[in-house]
């Protein structure tokens, strides 16, 4: 594997079929939960995040060895998007698993969707590297991906999963679940504080803290929950007093030198060595400006999600400082309670505006837009300007009608489908059928009679610059006078 030139060579689609159709096969007469075991190994290794780097795989399998029935592995998902070569690592992958199916343990991760790879790069990928026949290939991963199960289970004793838990999860009733449906598993994140709360961050999942972990780890007699999920610096990370452990397999992620990747080695006493490594030269090369901004936006999501998780503080905070609810407060005011909450010594005066909106009044902040500035917004096209509105502001609604009513999770729904879907938004009085059929047309782009989720974000996309604009207008028409 480690003469795999993906630059010059690819795997002809007809042998990437079949290893697909094959994979398939064996992914689905997988439980949900598998169960594996060290007791012919004496020891297992869980891999997390690898987001198509093919270097961090050849890494780990030249410094860990091949996968066989005395070294087992744990795939823990996202193996794909972002980066370059994710169609090279889920074939080496997928081939390992037909090799030594008794020894390859593959979970589901929340980038193994549809909809999350026509943002982030997978699809487009297979687009580049395969041309004509990329549309039935997607398909092929697609469909593969369902039936990826969602955790597996070492010695009776360690959970593996890819993002976390909720405080009504319970195994027993996951194991029956339909799993191309099930969400919590895949996208959820440890916090240091207490309970649960909606993971906003994200849009899906939750946060759980240590007193969440702990009851669930007790209720089900296991000892530790092994995710991956988060990109952390060291390529790993030990919360909830030891009983979650967090693996990221993706070095350099965000930019070179930017973390360290990681796998886990567990031996059949239960102890647990974390392993870590750096690939170099395995982005392309970046200025000094890129590298900064890079982890500038790395560190500002983890600063996102302080907010999200603090966000009942933070607003008990601002209300203190604006008793008459104005909805704006002082920037000095805005910084002491971002530092009384976060405890972190930041330079809030600098970040503000990357944070929040700023009022018309100098050294104004309108609180209430940092929590809308932390959640994760979805990015419909040409249609009667009150159409475009209303999708818009039902951008969340529509996209959750869209994966109900793609039951086979395939990405495609019919026009007709579409059409009955804007058909049930609230305050669509003055919105026409015909409107409505004139725009389900214009979405579907390549005009094959369905509407794909790519062509329906990209309306999206073209919706909200098409309302941003008018708004805009509007602001110059009231400024002229």
């Amino acid at each position: 594997f480690s003469d795999f030139h993906i630059y010059k060579k690819r795997l002809h689609p007809r042998y990437l079929y079949k290893l697909l159709s094959e994979a398939k096969q064996v992914l689905a007469s997988r439980p949900n939960i598998q169960r594996a075991s060290t007791s012919i190994s004496k020891q297992i290794t869980v891999v997390g995040d690898l987001h198509g780097q093919l270097a961090d795989l050849q890494t780990i399998l030249h410094k860990n060895g091949l996968p066989d029935v005395t070294n087992p592995y744990i795939f823990n998902g996202d193996f794909v998007d972002r980066g370059r070569c994710s169609v090279e690592t889920m074939v080496i992958i997928l081939t390992l698993m037909l090799l030594r199916p008794t020894a390859v343990y593959l979970n589901r991760g929340n980038h193994e969707d549809y909809y999350v790879n026509c943002q982030y790069g997978f699809v487009k990928e297979i687009q580049k590297k395969y041309k004509s026949q990329a549309g039935p290939i997607v398909k092929c991963f697609t469909d593969l991906f369902r039936y990826l199960p969602l955790a597996t289970i070492i010695n009776d004793k360690m959970l593996v999963t890819h993002g976390g838990i909720s405080s009504e999860m319970d195994l027993t009733v996951l194991k029956s679940l339909d799993r191309t449906a099930y969400q919590d598993l895949l996208w959820s994140d440890p916090v240091a504080q207490m309970g649960t709360r909606p993971n906003e961050l994200r849009g899906l999942g939750c946060f759980f803290g240590p007193d969440v972990s702990k009851a669930f780890l007790q209720k089900m007699n296991l000892q530790l929950l092994i995710r991956s999920h988060e990109c952390r610096p060291e390529g790993f990370e030990w919360m909830h007093e030891n009983r979650v452990l967090t693996i990221f397999s993706a070095s350099n992620y965000y930019t070179e030198g930017s973390n360290k990747g990681a796998y886990a080695k567990i031996l059949s006493d239960g102890t647990v060595h974390p392993v870590q490594f750096t690939v170099s030269g395995g982005r392309k090369h970046k200025s000094m400006r890129q590298r900064i901004n890079s982890a500038e936006e790395a560190a500002l999501m983890d600063l996102k999600k302080k907010i999200v998780v603090h966000s009942d503080e933070l607003l008990k905070e601002f209300h203190a400082a604006d008793p008459d609810r104005t909805g704006q407060i002082t920037l000095s005011a805005w910084i002491t309670a971002m530092q009384n909450v976060l405890e972190l010594k930041l330079p809030w005066r600098t970040l503000q505006p990357r944070l929040t909106d700023t009022a018309k009044e100098k050294h104004m902040v309108l609180y209430g837009t940092m929590f809308e500035k932390t959640k994760v917004s979805n990015s419909l096209t040409k249609a009667p300007a009150p159409l475009t509105e209303e999708l818009y502001k039902q951008r969340d609604t529509l996209e959750g009608i869209f994966r109900a009513m793609d039951k086979d999770g395939s990405g495609h729904i019919s026009l007709a489908e579409f059409q009955a879907a804007c058909l049930r938004l609230p305050n669509r009085a003055h919105i026409d059928e015909k409107s409505i059929s004139d725009m389900a047309r214009s979405i579907d782009l390549n005009k094959d009679g369905e509407i794909d989720f790519n062509e329906f974000l990209e309306a999206f996309r073209l919706a909200e610059l098409e309302v941003g604009k008018r708004e805009q207008d509007s602001e110059d028409v009231y400024f002229e006078d």
